[in-house]
């Protein structure tokens, strides 16, 4: 298992990532992005079909497509993965776009990488808002790409997972601590098995910068 720790700061929010290969492969297929945007944060969580090197690569495209420029919208970022894994063993994505001074975000998934934001209030709306993904594969086919808002709160936690961790971990998912903790605990428990890759990445918010 492979533990991205302790957790990190950038503007207004902590992050921490766990992930680990299916078994038999020392590089995992399952890849992700944290970085730096005009008006805050990109998280993205990239799964290249199927696993070992040829799925690394397409993932690895997939990241450096994203980071070309991370200040675009969520419909062109995938749209510029899209033309990047052309040719590729192509993947399936979720990504979030942060804005840290209008404590708000904007995400977008093509595929099976579940998204969850967990609000800690669970008065505003219910306790775990899932994202919509789009079926499709970026690389060989996009769905019509139509992003959605949300308001953020300071402590509400964002939750990535690809498909090798089992969809139950949204049922009820911790609220509090840290985020790498807590991603290497989603990992450890909800690992549907050792037959695909998997990786979890937890972001909290910290709330508009002062």
């Amino acid at each position: 298992m492979s533990v991205v720790g302790p957790s990190f700061r950038l503007p207004g929010i902590i992050w921490g990532a766990a992930s680990q290969a299916i078994a038999g492969e020392a590089i995992s297929g399952d890849a992700y992005l944290v970085t730096r945007t005009a008006n805050g944060v990109l998280l993205a969580v990239v799964d290249g079909l199927g696993h070992g090197k040829e799925a690394a690569s397409a993932a690895a495209s997939a990241v450096d497509a994203l980071s070309a420029d991370p200040n675009r919208g969520a419909e062109r970022l995938i749209e510029c993965c899209h033309h990047a894994l052309e040719g590729t063993r192509w993947a399936v994505m979720s990504l979030a776009l942060i804005d840290t001074a209008a404590s708000s975000m904007t995400w977008l998934g093509v595929g099976n990488v579940t998204a969850a934001l967990v609000r800690v209030d669970p008065s505003e709306g219910g306790v775990v808002d899932l994202l919509t993904v789009r079926g499709g594969v970026v690389g060989s086919h996009l769905p019509l790409l139509r992003s959605s808002q949300r308001e953020l709160r300071p402590d509400d936690l964002l939750l990535f997972a690809t498909d090798g961790i089992s969809e139950r971990f949204a049922d009820n998912p911790p609220r509090a601590g840290d985020p790498y903790r807590l991603a290497a605990w989603i990992l450890a428990e909800y690992r549907g098995s050792t037959d695909d890759d998997a990786l979890v990445l937890a972001a909290r918010f910290l709330g508009p910068p002062p």
